[in-house]
């Protein structure tokens, strides 16, 4: 801190001090002891006031007397020549490592004078242009690479050629975990117009990852390097303490080559990768309805005790034999290209009900996968994908959207998926460029294969009034990045989407922003493209109060937890949740997403590496794998919604599927459920809703099978209902099927 800061923050306590000394003396001589209470709450309250207010005051304070960290002209446009490399380039998370960051100089060298900056980070090519953007308070990488002490962790050491001497440096910042601080630099540094690289969040925060190196003797010549050390062991360091989950890094240089104080980004970065420990068990993704004869495709993962990605896993695994599929080869050797994750192909010869069964040859564990239905008359196919992920350019997440969407092909299986851009965020970060709005859409497209892998163009709503919801675009129609900045409420989106063909879906209905009561404001009855709700999420799931799995949120204060983690979600009544939503007469079809902010898989339930649930998932009924065939499905709410696993479900009411809107005379109501699990069911329960009965349940004990069919009668017609089908397996894993309505007729 600087010397204004500390004498202020100094006099103030010990006026403090003072104060409250002055006021036991009083309190004893005067025998009042009641006022001992009521003056500790005093200066407590002065206490907090005053250490916030000069929190505040630093934070402005930094920014405008810094120097160092808001330069005029440092850093500008273009690159330089450099090459870059890291070793090694994968390492498990939760460890100490020591790596070799190596710079060698391009063909205009470095001059004495001149100097770089190494910036951590991640890095987006956008059309011929590099783009860096600071890592987010969410990528783990603590605050630890230092310069000073060489016994501490995290120490850096500098190799230089012979006769080349180097000053270095790193920049300090104010606390990077106090989220006010945070949000007032962030201001700050909008309203100085100071936009030389995107401000992700506050600046002066991401620049506790910076080090800067100085020629103070010598040039670099072409060809000549410099070496860094990062984790340098050699003085009884311990090492770099790597993040406790899945994460990457991109470690990039700008270079002064000229010595005039100008730093220009270097063309060459290197990338870090933290994968999960030693592997403990596989998981196995197939699609859930693949074609008769022709292959499909099979994902086997290799997963850490946490369920994160054993990235240097090199074992060899076996297939099971099982009759009516066939594999290419009787078993596969991970490489170091696989990165945990390696996909081969399969064929079911027959139809039937298969679930794939495969053995790791070192331990003898056995993994089997999800189910696979072959049916070779089947109509519809059901495809699963994920449309609620944030990345980098949404300024509240990290890793890119190239990365993002790779893994939900490549990883995850994904048949659809879709990156939800922020809007704008009200109270940290700025609003996407149109240059980022185009280059996500344009991504979009590259990634768009009918067949085999479909986008979806979106983007999150992000109003903290009235509830965040995202918005999915028709094929056809111009996407639109319509902030919520000056909206007004939900009817004022409404009504700048008219004439669009778009779907609106609320999320996290139930999650109340810092303790507040507001209910979530879910739009008019009359909203045609109000047909579905995110019913579950990595924060919790909205069906219901006293339901499983409550909304919570990682970031709020801790002093909203001092009652419990329950206080964090709407209070029934309220009609925030989805079964109040559609009590209320709103027709919405259920689907679940991730509203991930790292794409780093993990977060297996029962783990807490953060306050996070699993990610959800979203299944669609549908002919083809095209755009229109998945936007429609979710138009018709052909959808099911589950906590992640891939439970196939198929639920229909009078014959007519899930998400249907029927009539009926009858005074029954026939309903079929059918249920292939991904582990033991416990049970299922079909929910039926009306007027005079409220909210009634049949149910349906599984005793632990893992394929239930169900047929059941409801006898007690009388009115408008709507029924919908939830299950619950024994390992904890949820599914919502889409709700049928079912309007009385004489």
């Amino acid at each position: 801190m600087s010397g204004p800061f500390v004498f202020y923050a100094i006099a103030i306590s010990v006026m403090l001090l003072l104060t409250a000394g002055l006021t036991v003396l009083f309190c004893l001589r005067k025998s009042r002891w009641w006022l001992l209470p009521l003056a500790f709450c005093a200066s407590l309250f002065l206490y907090i006031a005053i250490g916030g207010g000069l929190r505040i005051y630093q934070s402005f304070y930094w920014v405008n007397a810094d120097p160092d960290l808001y330069p005029k002209g440092r850093i500008v446009g273009g690159t330089v020549e450099g090459q870059v490399s890291i070793s090694p380039e994968v390492v498990e998370r939760s460890s100490y490592q020591t790596l070799k960051l190596v710079f060698i100089a391009g063909e205009q060298g470095i001059k004495q004078g001149g100097g770089l900056i190494l910036r951590l980070g991640e890095v987006i090519r956008m059309g011929n242009k590099l783009q860096f953007y600071d890592c987010f308070y969410q990528d783990m990488w603590d605050d630890t690479l230092q310069l000073i002490k060489p016994y501490k962790q995290g120490y850096v050491s500098i190799r230089t050629p012979e006769g080349i001497e180097v000053a270095q440096s790193k920049p300090s910042a104010p606390p990077h975990k106090n989220f006010i601080l945070n949000t007032f630099v962030t201001e700050a540094a909008r309203y100085r117009k100071d936009h030389s690289a995107p401000i992700c969040y506050p600046r002066n925060v991401a620049r506790r990852h910076e080090i800067h190196l100085k020629l103070v003797k010598g040039s670099l010549e072409p060809g000549q390097q410099l070496e860094l050390v990062l984790g340098d062991t050699s003085q009884r360091g311990p090492g770099w303490k790597m993040p406790d989950g899945e994460a990457s890094v991109d470690f990039v240089f700008y270079a002064d080559t000229q010595g005039d104080g100008t730093y220009r980004m270097v063309s060459s970065y290197a990338t870090l990768e933290v994968g999960g420990g030693q592997m403990t068990y596989l998981e196995v993704l197939v699609p859930s309805t693949p074609s008769l004869q022709e292959e499909f495709p099979v994902v086997i993962k290799a997963l850490d005790k946490d369920g994160f990605l054993s990235m240097l896993y090199s074992g060899t695994v076996t297939f099971l034999s099982q009759e009516g599929l066939e594999f290419p080869v009787p078993n596969y050797i991970f490489s170091s290209s696989d990165r945990g994750a390696a996909r081969i192909t399969a064929k079911a010869i027959a139809p039937g009900t298969y679930r794939i069964r495969v053995r790791d040859d070192s331990t003898g564990k056995v993994c089997t996968s999800n189910p696979v239905v072959v049916d070779s008359n089947a109509i519809e196919h059901i495809y699963w994908g994920d449309l609620h992920q944030h990345t980098i350019l949404g300024k509240d997440a990290n890793r890119t959207p190239e990365y993002v969407l790779e893994r939900n092909r490549r990883v995850e299986l994904f048949d659809f998926a879709a990156v939800s851009i922020h809007d704008t965020f009200n109270y940290w970060g700025v609003p996407p460029t149109e240059h980022e709005w185009k280059y996500l859409l344009e991504l979009n497209e590259r990634y768009n294969e009918p067949g085999e892998f479909v986008t979806l163009h979106g983007y999150e709503w992000t109003d903290f009034n009235h509830g965040h919801r995202n918005i999915y675009y028709a094929p056809g129609e111009e996407p639109l990045l319509i902030s919520c900045k000056e909206a007004i409420g939900p009817e004022w989106l409404r009504q700048r989407l008219a004439g669009k063909k778009y779907l609106v879906v609320p999320h996290h209905t139930a999650w109340r922003f810092l303790n507040a009561s507001v209910p979530y404001n879910w739009g008019s009855l009359d909203w045609e493209e109000l047909r579905l709700v995110e019913i579950y999420s990595k924060h919790g799931s909205s069906d219901y109060f006293q339901g499983s799995y409550p909304i919570h949120r990682d970031y709020t204060p801790v002093f909203v937890y001092l009652y419990g983690e329950t206080r964090n979600r709407a209070y029934e009544g309220l009609g925030s949740y989805a079964r109040e939503a559609l009590a209320n007469g709103y027709r919405l079809g259920f689907v679940a997403g991730g509203d991930e902010h790292w794409a780093r898989g993990g977060k297996a339930f029962g783990t807490r590496i953060t306050r996070d649930y699993q990610p959800g998932r979203q299944a669609v009924y549908a002919k083809n794998l095209t755009r229109k065939d998945v936007f429609d499905a979710m138009w018709h709410r052909r959808t099911c919604a589950t906590t992640g696993a891939r439970i196939i479900v198929d639920f229909k009411v009078d014959g007519h599927s899930m998400g249907s809107e029927i009539t009926s005379a009858d005074s029954k109501v026939r309903i079929y459920c059918s249920v292939k699990g991904t582990s033991p069911l416990k049970h299922l329960e079909v929910w039926k809703y009306s007027t005079t009965e409220g909210y009634k349940q049949f149910l349906l004990d599984c005793k632990g099978q893992m394929d239930m069919e169900w047929q059941l009668v409801d006898e007690a017609f009388i009115e408008n209902s709507f029924y919908f089908l939830h299950v619950v397996q024994e390992d904890g894993h949820l599914a919502w099927a889409s709700p049928v309505w079912v309007d009385k007729t004489n």
